[in-house]
């Protein structure tokens, strides 16, 4: 398993509200980790590695908009 720092930012495409906190998570999979932890009728984009080594995902859902920046601790 390895350690991330996740970075979960939220806005509300309705009253364009953003809210976002940041934790330490353990996975093998990231795919398997958000797959889990968003809705079913999500719509998932995946960005690949930033600069710095981030995975980020792009989630919409319902009229908000996520996005969840995994770094490796």
């Amino acid at each position: 398993m390895k350690k991330y720092e996740m970075i979960h930012a939220i806005r509300s495409t309705c009253s364009g509200m953003l809210s976002s906190n940041v934790e330490e998570i353990t996975a093998d999979d990231l795919d398997l980790y958000v797959k889990e932890h968003v809705s079913e009728d999500a719509v998932v984009h995946k960005q690949e590695l930033t600069a710095e080594g981030s995975v980020i995902y792009d989630i919409l859902t319902r009229g908000v908009e996520e996005r969840l920046t995994f770094t490796e601790l």
